[in-house]
């Protein structure tokens, strides 16, 4: 077994480990750190596909795709405690800090300065500009590969930008005052 076959295995049944989690309500690490996962994953594609690190962009793929699927499990209800959590301690009309980016307070500050919709979709934007720049780099990887079924195996992570974006849209809309 190569390191890049462990490597897959092991992304994988992590990600079905924390989606078995989300699915039965329980968040073993915070929704925003898994958005922040997918992110990165999608980041780390896109690099290793410009870069031509061959052996690694088959498993940068399918962390992009796993880790997005297993954000999928998390029900909306699960999203909006989430985010009331972090609005609990938060003072929205408060400038903006660094600490704000590891919760969802930096979303919620935006919510409360230019309302729930727009704050909606610049976050479903910055995941487009990330699908979008891996799907036009996708390199396909081994003989006879087809470069449509990779850029298609991309659609988890538009179904989880999608997905995200109208659970933190509702969620925003119910919590901040005024959204």
């Amino acid at each position: 077994m190569r390191p890049e076959d462990i490597v897959r295995l092991a992304v994988i049944g992590v990600a079905i480990f924390l989606a078995w989690n989300l699915w039965r309500g329980r968040a073993l690490i915070p929704l925003y750190y898994m958005c922040g996962l997918v992110l990165v994953s999608l980041v780390a594609s896109f690099i290793v596909q410009v870069e031509n690190f061959g052996a690694a962009i088959d498993p940068a793929n399918i962390a992009a795709i796993s880790f997005a699927l297993a954000a999928c499990a998390g029900s909306s209800t699960l999203w909006q405690q989430e985010i009331g959590r972090d609005l609990e301690g938060t003072k929205v009309y408060a400038p903006f800090a660094l600490a704000d980016l590891r919760s969802w307070r930096v979303l919620l500050k935006t919510v409360d300065r230019i309302g729930a919709g727009p704050a909606a979709l610049i976050y479903l934007l910055v995941y487009a500009i990330a699908i979008a720049a891996v799907a036009a780099t996708v390199r396909p990887v081994g003989p006879g590969a087809d470069r449509a079924a990779f850029v298609f195996s991309l659609a988890p992570t538009a179904l989880f930008a999608l997905l995200s974006t109208w659970y933190l849209y509702r969620g925003a809309r119910r919590l901040v005052p005024g959204a």
